[in-house]
């Protein structure tokens, strides 16, 4: 009985981060239709509005913002059951590499950073680590 509730608190932990991302998300992508100033400070390194009205953006007129809402709530859903337990380890692999991309976008192209992005970011690599733990650590198969 003691593992099982290590491995709910584990899988509670990625259900509070999902909620967290939700949040963030749905605030990101409401800021993108409604075209509101986005509260986050503008100086020459952090520049939220700069990085969210950029060309990188959006894929095909839809906002990243989205595909973050979407990630999040997969997790958020999945997270109920141990069986999917691999999948969300894919899914967070591939929200690891999205992250690289998007860093190198902030930092290497536009020379700015979001700060609601990076909250966005931490999340992932959190929930990605998790992810790892309960799949190398705790038994799990990947196949």
């Amino acid at each position: 009985m003691g593992s099982l509730k290590k491995y709910v608190t584990r899988f509670s932990i990625i259900q509070y981060l999902s909620i967290i991302g939700i949040i963030v998300t749905i605030y990101l992508t409401w800021v993108h239709y409604t075209y509101i100033q986005v509260a986050c400070p503008e100086t020459s390194a952090i520049n939220c509005a700069k990085v969210l009205s950029s060309q990188y953006s959006t894929i095909y007129h839809i906002p990243l913002t989205l595909f973050g809402l979407f990630y999040f709530l997969v997790f958020f859903i999945f997270s109920f059951f141990k069986k999917y337990a691999k999948y969300l380890f894919i899914f967070s692999v591939i929200g690891l590499l999205s992250v690289f991309a998007l860093v190198y976008i902030e930092i290497g192209l536009l020379k700015t950073i979001c700060l609601y992005c990076s909250s966005v970011h931490i999340l992932v690599i959190l929930i990605f680590f998790i992810s790892l733990y309960n799949m190398f650590f705790k038994g799990e198969k990947l196949y």
